[in-house]
């Protein structure tokens, strides 16, 4: 699908299925990429294979999260990982996850196999907000869907946030700051945001401070 033009107003809104309207944004957009010395095939297949690995006793769904080439069934799979060290959950959800959507979407956006035509087509959104619009994700989207120019959240919660990914004026020299994304969305009364540069990391190793 092509994104809408950077004149148009309001926010550029895009859901988990990749063959929606501006679904280039999706987590589930197949695209190869290397990450290290492994090869993963969307966005969605690295960041739960990120989790399963960060909750260390999930190692046979990080496998079969690996082995499957399906976004859906990845994220399926990403359901049954167990969270049960509470300190790491809390990592997780309150620093981890951010730094690991950072890392992916700087790859996707500068060295995955579209990266060019998937550059362009982020940048002709201009200063536009990206909302990630899932009924069945508040964490990386805002927990609700889309109704004609209205978004519903899901218990009656009010949008008031965005997911951006903004380019460094040096992004095709310094990989490294390529993408600044930051997630910040309100369902209900509670707040989660979270927001640094994307940085180098080892697989399942990460920073926990924030």
């Amino acid at each position: 699908m092509e994104p809408e033009s950077e004149a148009d107003e309001g926010p550029v809104l895009f859901s988990f299925e990749s063959n929606q309207n501006n679904g280039f944004l999706s987590p589930a957009f197949l695209g190869s990429f290397q990450y290290g010395d492994i090869g993963f095939n969307c966005n969605e297949q690295f960041f739960l294979a990120e989790k399963a690995l960060w909750f260390g006793n999930n190692n046979e769904l990080f496998r079969a999260i690996m082995s499957t080439t399906d976004p859906q069934e990845q994220k399926a799979l990403g359901k049954q990982i167990k969270a049960n060290d509470t300190s790491r959950s809390h990592s997780w959800a309150t620093t981890v996850a951010y730094q690991v959507i950072m890392v992916t979407t700087r790859v996707k956006f500068t060295v995955s196999e579209h990266a060019p035509m998937l550059l362009q087509k982020l940048m002709a959104t201009g200063h536009r907000e990206l909302v990630m619009t899932d009924p069945d994700d508040a964490f990386l989207g805002i927990g609700g869907r889309v109704n004609g120019f209205e978004v519903e959240i899901e218990g009656g919660g009010k949008f008031e946030g965005r997911e951006e990914g903004v380019f460094d004026g040096e992004v095709q020299s310094d990989l490294s700051y390529g993408v600044f994304f930051s997630g910040r969305y309100r369902s209900g009364g509670g707040v989660v945001q979270g927001s640094e540069g994307p940085r180098k990391r080892h697989l399942g190793k990460w920073n926990e401070e924030t």
